[in-house]
């Protein structure tokens, strides 16, 4: 049988509870996975690419985007180890400071989004108290990556992004629903952002065109040099060189189309500046870069027809011509 003194003291005890009980509380959040846009190489100065929460790319513009890249949402994991009613509100990410190159290239992220805003943890009673179970989830993050002002140098760059968050701390009372009290913390972490770019495209000249030796005549000749190597046409003697094609090679990005473009025709002069014309033509407009070594690499050729004066001028005639390539 109870006395009075321990009647009041239960009676205190149940008043505490009512009122709501104070317990040591947090959230440890910390990142998982870093946001990645994979690897990209620029067509255009203006590039935009966007990642949803689910990590996949919903809108790519002024860019190629490498089919074999990882891309990733950002994820967070915000744990509760404490047996108390927690939760995360008003999650919201920073885009953080664009990086800017000398030639003007301007890297940012911009519009980040997340899976959630607010979340609670589960909730539970225990000894009819109002408490948090401790367990974990996920946030996941994505955005939009936006290139402006130039081509940016190769390489992988980093964006810091910063996550903010107000962390409400619950707790609850006797034969009641529990709820928050009004007690937030403002929180803030660090996200990653980042890219990998592969701009570079070359196209080196590893064969020259020659058209070989040819004897002058009273008439005009036209000598045909084809794109697999073979002459038709011109007087020659059987001492003279025969010619050949242009080859070109081209390096870059792995399994991309690359375009191609040769000038229609050129000049060839003498030391005396006497020119003659030369029409040219390539075996293709187009190439896939296939991967050598963890480079693209292709090949082109080039041929053309060239007319020779009667009774041209003797000598070495040479000139130049200047081919392009585009992703």
């Amino acid at each position: 049988m109870l006395n009075k003194f321990q009647i009041i003291k239960i009676f205190i005890l149940l008043l505490f509870l009512e009122k709501g009980i104070s317990l040591a509380y947090g959230v440890n959040t910390s990142t998982v996975q870093n946001l990645d846009f994979g690897t990209i190489v620029q067509t255009s100065d203006n590039v935009t690419v966007v990642v949803d929460t689910n990590g996949s790319i919903t809108s790519i513009n002024g860019c190629i985007h490498s089919g074999t890249a990882t891309i990733g949402e950002g994820l967070m994991e915000a744990v509760d180890t404490n047996y108390i009613s927690e939760r995360i509100e008003n999650l919201k990410i920073s885009s953080g400071s664009p990086l800017i190159f000398d030639n003007g290239c301007k890297i940012e992220v911009i519009n980040p989004t997340t899976s959630t805003e607010n979340k609670p943890f589960q909730i539970t009673r225990r000894w009819s108290i109002c408490a948090g179970i401790p367990n974990s989830y996920n946030i996941d993050v994505g955005g939009t990556l936006r290139i402006t002002g130039g081509y940016c140098p190769e390489g992988t760059h980093t964006i810091n992004l910063v996550p903010n968050w107000t962390e409400m701390h619950c707790t609850g009372g006797w034969i009641r629903d529990c709820y928050c009290q009004d007690n937030p913390e403002s929180k803030s972490g660090v996200l990653t952002a980042s890219v990998t770019i592969k701009n570079s495209l070359s196209v080196q000249e590893t064969q020259s065109l020659d058209f070989g030796t040819i004897i002058a005549m009273p008439q005009p000749q036209s000598i045909k040099m084809s794109t697999n190597g073979q002459r038709s046409g011109g007087i020659m003697t059987q001492y003279d060189t025969t010619g050949q094609q242009g080859i070109f090679t081209i390096t870059g990005a792995p399994e991309h189309q690359v375009s191609i473009n040769v000038p229609p025709s050129t000049e060839i002069q003498n030391l005396n500046g006497t020119a003659l014309n030369v029409t040219l033509n390539s075996d293709t407009n187009s190439v896939m870069l296939q991967e050598a070594g963890g480079t693209g690499m292709a090949t082109f050729s080039v041929g053309g027809t060239l007319v020779v004066n009667a009774n041209q001028e003797q000598g070495e005639y040479q000139g130049t011509y200047t081919v392009s390539v585009n992703y």
